[in-house]
């Protein structure tokens, strides 16, 4: 969902606090997804594996093979303690 999802709220914060962090969000559309295997449906969203890489270098984010320029590592994983 890409209107009011998770991603929205990461551009909204990241916009807020990080203006100069470009946000893009890969997300399904806000309407019906025809039924079909998940690949194939990835593929036609373009939300699999190589849209998402051509879309980045398309805008500028990747170079050399893929490599992310400035890219922004955060960590999910929780912490024990």
């Amino acid at each position: 969902m890409r209107n009011g999802g998770f991603g929205e709220a990461v551009l909204e914060y990241m916009n807020a606090r990080h203006p100069e962090i470009r946000v893009e969000i890969v997300a399904l559309p806000d309407a019906y997804v025809e039924h079909g295997s998940v690949s194939a449906l990835r593929e036609i969203l373009g939300i699999d594996s190589d849209s998402i890489i051509r879309k980045m270098q398309e805008r500028g984010y990747l170079r050399n093979k893929g490599k992310c320029m400035g890219a922004v590592k955060i960590n999910l994983e929780s912490k024990k303690g």
